[in-house]
C-alpha cells in the first residue's frame, strides 16, 4: 500500500487540476459533465491497472491462513484447569 499510495498521489495532483483548467477555461458549460466524466474514466482506469499490477507482482501470492473457525475443532478447544 505504502508503496502505491505516494504514486497515485502525485498522479492526481497532475490530472485533476489540470483537467479542471480544461474544464472551467476552454470546455463550454454544457460539455462540463461529459469532460469530467471522461476524465474520471481515465483516472479510475490508472487506479485499476496500478491496483491490478499491485495484485500480481508477487506480494499476495501467498494463500491467506484459514480463519480460526475453519481450522478444526482442535484450535478451538478451551483448556480447563
Amino acid at each position: 500500500m505504502k508503496e502505491t499510495t505516494v504514486p497515485l498521489l502525485v498522479s492526481g495532483f497532475k490530472l485533476w487540476p489540470l483537467a479542471h483548467c480544461i474544464t472551467y477555461g476552454v470546455v463550454p458549460v454544457e460539455h462540463r459533465l461529459l469532460w469530467v466524466d471522461l476524465v474520471e474514466i481515465i483516472w479510475v482506469t490508472i487506479l485499476a491497472s496500478t491496483a491490478a499490477r499491485t495484485s500480481t507482482s508477487g506480494k499476495y501470492d501467498k494463500e491467506p491462513e484459514a480463519p480460526i473457525h475453519a481450522r478444526g475443532d482442535e484450535a478451538l478447544a478451551l483448556e480447563l484447569p
